[in-house]
């Protein structure tokens, strides 16, 4: 069965538990619904690694698509 999501980047400045240099993560979902809600975003903040409490830089919509189309020519 090829099931279509909706494919978004997420970006994130993050501290990383208090420490002094900032740094940056981003994630990659899948997702049924095309709305982007805050559980979605702090599932792709939890993803990317980042705190609860980072900031997000950057939500891009990639496409409605299987993963099999996300993930064509990387193995």
């Amino acid at each position: 069965m090829n099931n279509m999501n909706h494919y978004y980047y997420f970006a994130f400045k993050d501290s990383g538990d208090g420490a002094i240099i900032e740094r940056n993560t981003s994630a990659t979902l899948g997702l049924v619904d095309q709305k982007v809600t805050r559980k979605y975003i702090q599932q792709a903040k939890k993803v990317a690694g980042a705190t609860p409490d980072a900031f997000m830089s950057c939500c891009t919509y990639l496409g409605k698509m299987t993963a099999a189309e996300y993930h064509e020519g990387f193995e």
